[in-house]
């Protein structure tokens, strides 16, 4: 039964993040929301689910869609490049298109990481950018297999226009879902970690005066634990 669960939970995770990504430049918050409620399902917490995911997605626009223009225009430039040196080659492997291929690798790589890190925690834009390729390269060979994930699955239910109503279904959860399973504990630990370290800042400051000078911004490349989740369990933009 809980798999049966899960499957309408993914199914419901999909047709909202299909929805929101309609208008193109929403499509980063909405990955960051899909990625935040797959691990509540893991989680088994999936009680109001949609409600869950539009409170995420809102609290996302914010942090998210910067990001995800970034990846967006790279992604078009990448593909732009490709369509050039391919019609440049007469033929033959135009010797640029090693590099467009390259470059394209690296996007991908990050790009498994960047919403998944988004989901949990709130950052400086170059601090996530950062964040995700040192997970990327530490990571990797977790990062090989979640690349082959949102490759091969597309690629397999467009190949068929029988398959088509599955990308509606399953096209964009089902791969999350999957690559949660290897990313999960990754990021599950860094969570852990920000609350250890922030209780600890607290044990430090208790019974002192609080500053009157403004909260200093977290290092470049050290992950801001969301405001407010140590007591409701939050995006770093949105609520639960």
């Amino acid at each position: 039964m809980r798999a049966l669960s899960d499957l309408m939970n993914i199914f419901i995770i999909n047709l909202c993040t299909l929805l929101c990504c309609i208008p193109i430049v929403t499509a980063g918050a909405a990955l960051s929301s899909m990625h935040y409620c797959i691990l509540k399902v893991m989680d088994s917490e999936d009680a109001g689910l949609v409600k869950m995911y539009f409170r995420q997605f809102k609290g996302n626009l914010r942090s998210s869609t910067p990001v995800w223009l970034v990846v967006l225009f790279a992604a078009a430039f990448l593909v732009f490049d490709l369509y050039v040196f391919r019609n440049q080659g007469n033929g033959e492997l135009h010797p640029l298109v090693i590099i467009v291929f390259a470059a394209a690798f690296i996007l991908l790589a990050l790009y498994v990481w960047l919403f998944p890190y988004m989901a949990k925690f709130e950052n400086r834009f170059g601090a996530t950018f950062r964040n995700a390729a040192i997970l990327a390269a530490a990571k990797f060979p977790r990062t090989i297999l979640m690349m082959a994930i949102h490759v091969v699955i597309p690629f397999i239910l467009t190949q068929d226009m029988r398959l088509i109503p599955l990308v509606i279904v399953f096209g964009l959860s089902l791969p999350a879902y999957l690559s949660a399973l290897l990313y999960r504990s990754v990021i599950m630990g860094m969570v852990e970690e920000a609350e250890a370290k922030k209780e600890a800042a607290l044990e430090k400051t208790e019974g002192t005066e609080p500053e009157t000078s403004e909260k200093e911004p977290p290092a470049a490349g050290e992950p801001e634990y969301p405001s407010g989740e140590e007591d409701s369990d939050q995006t770093g933009s949105g609520e639960d």
